[in-house]
């Protein structure tokens, strides 16, 4: 009788543990979620306060002249999408170019692989020339250099630096 009650005992424990778990497992899930949706937001407030700004930079770079504006966009392709976060036509010395870019609060390395993969997709798709550039408010000085050792083809700008250009 004892342990039968013991045992009933410990089993109400348990389910009240397991029903605990399940209820953490949730808010752990919603707050993942709304976490998620902030990212985003901050995201795309970047690029909305950059996509004014940076034809002229990107004029002075490199002598592109951008057709239309730059914007946030999905391409499609038969196996699939990208999301391109600066996404524009231009004309470079004649020719079409397709400006292709990533935006982060702060870049890391799998970031740059990342659009490293989707710059050579769009590339492929587009058959045509990509100007690829990442933005961001901050970097860390080994990503930085990285990115100048194993990417040089890409252009790296920080916001402050694209503002204060902008304004000049």
């Amino acid at each position: 009788m004892i342990n039968e009650k013991r045992s009933d005992h410990l089993i109400s424990k348990q389910n009240r543990i397991v029903e605990g778990l399940s209820s953490l497992n949730r808010t752990l899930k919603n707050t993942q979620k709304e976490i998620g949706g902030l990212s985003n937001t901050i995201g795309y407030e970047l690029e909305d306060s950059l996509y004014p700004l940076l034809p002229k930079v990107l004029k002075e770079d490199f002598g592109v002249e951008i057709e239309g504006d730059l914007e946030r966009t999905f391409i499609q392709y038969d196996s699939g999408e990208d999301e391109v976060n600066i996404y524009g036509k231009g004309r470079l010395n004649g020719r079409r170019v397709h400006i292709i870019g990533e935006s982060k609060a702060q870049i890391g390395k799998g970031d740059i692989e990342g659009f490293v993969k989707m710059a050579k997709r769009l590339g492929r798709h587009l058959k045509e020339h990509i100007l690829p550039i990442l933005v961001c408010y901050t970097i860390h000085p080994k990503v930085e250099s990285y990115i100048k050792e194993y990417h040089p083809d890409i252009k790296l700008y920080k916001t402050f630096q694209i503002k204060r250009r902008a304004k000049a």
